[in-house]
């Protein structure tokens, strides 16, 4: 995926002139929660209004990262009894408590087993995956993974180091970039396929799209369209990725040397 340095701390340019007519140069970066449980982040250059460069990102919550090896309901541990879409009973294992940032969050579990839902919990917080819908929540959160000001505590507060995460992809990397989220062999298009027919859709254009006119074909190939534009795209929230990616739009700055 490309990758675009146009985040505050990084950028470093330009209001284009040349001998032609001045050309205006904005970027922007979009935070957001996207397919229920990742915080998105999109960062986007246009000259004069038109999009040329574009990026997608997305960072693990703790419904990916808090899942740990470890046994049933220790002290520090707590076990999230579901049903998965097959039937089959799963039993994963969570951290109970967490450190991000200065905030302390712990999980909260309902439902009886093999139905049960859970989510971390904070002072002044709900729901960590609600919480971060509003855009300010979310770039903090990424900020404190960036930072690495993340990981598990026990019930007084102290790090607990010894966890061993379980999930494939959090284990691995704290990005679905990096961690090769969905990777699929040809001709499917995975995460990082996805996210490329999605930019494609974009570039050159000036964002002018309503995510909810935005559908899915019901026969082959099932890809998203909205009447106009036939996208490559299959992932199955497309909608949030497009709202986030116009918040980008809305967001832009003018470059200035």
């Amino acid at each position: 995926m490309k990758r675009i340095a146009v985040l505050p701390a990084v950028v470093a340019a330009v209001l284009l002139a040349s001998c032609g007519p001045t050309i205006e140069t904005q970027a922007g970066v979009g935070y957001g929660l996207v397919h229920s449980h990742y915080v998105g982040v999109v960062e986007l250059v246009t000259e004069d209004d038109e999009v040329t460069e574009i990026g997608f990102e997305e960072y693990f919550l703790p419904y990916s990262w808090a899942k740990v090896t470890a046994e049933e309901n220790t002290a520090n541990t707590v076990a999230v009894k579901t049903t998965s879409r097959t039937g089959a009973q799963v039993t994963t294992i969570y951290g109970q408590y967490l450190k991000i940032g200065d905030k302390t969050f712990t999980i909260e579990v309902t439902g009886e087993a093999w139905t049960q839902t859970f989510k971390y919990t904070a002072e002044g917080i709900a729901d960590i995956d609600a919480w971060v819908v509003t855009e300010a929540n979310a770039k903090w959160y990424v900020e404190q993974i960036q930072a690495e000001a993340f990981g598990f505590v026990d019930a007084a507060g102290d790090d607990i180091t010894n966890f061993v995460l379980a999930d494939t992809y959090a284990k691995v990397a704290m990005t679905k970039s990096a961690s090769g989220y969905w990777t699929v062999a040809a001709p499917g298009l995975g995460w990082a396929g996805n996210m490329a027919e999605i930019e494609a859709m974009m570039i050159g254009s000036t964002m002018d799209f309503d995510p909810a006119d935005f559908t899915k074909a019901t026969e082959a190939p099932l890809v998203w369209g909205n009447g106009t534009i036939t996208t490559g795209a299959t992932l199955t929230d497309f909608k949030d990725y497009v709202a986030l990616a116009l918040r980008a739009y809305a967001n832009r700055v003018v470059l200035e040397a």
